[in-house]
């Protein structure tokens, strides 16, 4: 037994790695797939397709505006810090000392989350958890602060486990409120930087979208042609190269239409529940596993624009969307 787990162990950490390292890779990869399909929406899709000079203008405008936005909250997902809980320092360790009779206390055990967490202003507000949340922990990952209030620490990294967060394995931190690690912008979307994803998701779909909106019939036009319909006079458009390189950049348009759509509408529900994606495997499991006639209720949830507000911010909610009103 102790051999397989040392062979599995040894199995995740080459994971890890190999997740780090493809997370350089993927950030590639996105900044190429937006200036490839820029590029081919603006100087040759949208020409193709649009014959009025106005409305061509107006439509490389708009796909312009979407992609200044786009690598906008994309550069703030790589740069911003998704939110990291602190160590329990030595010190704090030492007076650790928890007994029986205090896990088993029958009060709401308080958490004051503004002074264990990085001295950043948070939108954590103090939270509420009753003792049964720490009865299928071990006592010695149990920390007590000077207050007498209950937090766990992390077995692995040592730090101060705020309800809501978790252990990311691949950057090896604690991370508040954590929805899942993404190996598109090589780190964590947490606290910190979930609004940004969201609104990258957003003008990742509407870029992608406008360009679709041609690329449609374009990919029609080009697959009509290979019956020998062709709907343009121009020979250029069936040029070999010319052809393979519209249709495959028209593929990718939708492709990424559809994959960026899907993710965003399913990250609009987490938002407007309060739940991160892990949350959302756990209330399924959860909702799974309950009698009939009980209903799973969120205590996260706390209405629909201070769900909306707790992660995008106090703005007008047309205004988020727009990099000058962050």
């Amino acid at each position: 037994m102790d051999g397989f787990a040392k062979c599995m162990d040894s199995i995740i950490n080459c994971f890890e790695c190999f997740a780090k390292f493809l997370g350089h890779f993927l950030i590639a990869f996105v900044f190429f797939a937006i200036s490839f399909l820029y590029t081919s929406g603006t100087f040759f899709i949208f020409p193709f397709m649009i014959k009025n000079s106005v409305i061509l203008i107006l439509t490389r405008l708009a796909l312009f505006f979407f992609t200044v936005n786009l690598v906008y909250n994309y550069i703030l997902c790589l740069i911003t810090c998704p939110g990291f809980s602190k160590p329990i320092s030595k010190r704090e360790e030492s007076r650790n000392e928890v007994s029986q009779y205090d896990i088993e206390a029958g009060e709401l055990l308080f958490l004051e989350s503004r002074n264990i967490f990085n001295d950043r202003n948070s939108q954590i507000e103090d939270s509420f958890l009753p003792e049964e949340y720490f009865k299928d922990h071990d006592k010695n990952n149990l920390f007590i602060d000077q207050g007498k209030n209950y937090m766990i620490n992390c077995s692995k990294c040592n730090a101060i486990k705020h309800p809501r967060t978790h252990h990311c394995s691949i950057c090896n931190k604690c991370i508040l409120n954590m929805d899942h690690h993404c190996p598109w912008i090589g780190q964590c979307v947490g606290l910190y930087n979930r609004k940004y994803f969201i609104l990258f998701l957003a003008w990742s779909f509407l870029s992608c979208f406008l360009i679709s909106i041609f690329s449609i019939p374009m990919i029609i036009i080009l697959l009509s042609s290979l019956s020998g319909i062709n709907y343009y006079s121009d020979a250029s458009l069936y040029d070999n190269v010319t052809f393979q390189g519209l249709l495959f950049s028209s593929v990718l348009s939708v492709s990424f239409s559809l994959g960026t759509g899907t993710l965003l509408f399913f990250h609009i529900y987490l938002l407007v529940t309060n739940q991160s994606t892990i949350e959302y495997h756990q209330n399924l499991f959860f909702r799974k596993s309950l009698n009939g006639g009980e209903a799973l209720i969120n205590r996260f949830d706390k209405g629909l624009s201070n769900n909306i507000r707790e992660i995008m911010g106090t703005s007008r909610f047309p205004l988020l969307l727009f990099p000058c009103f962050y």
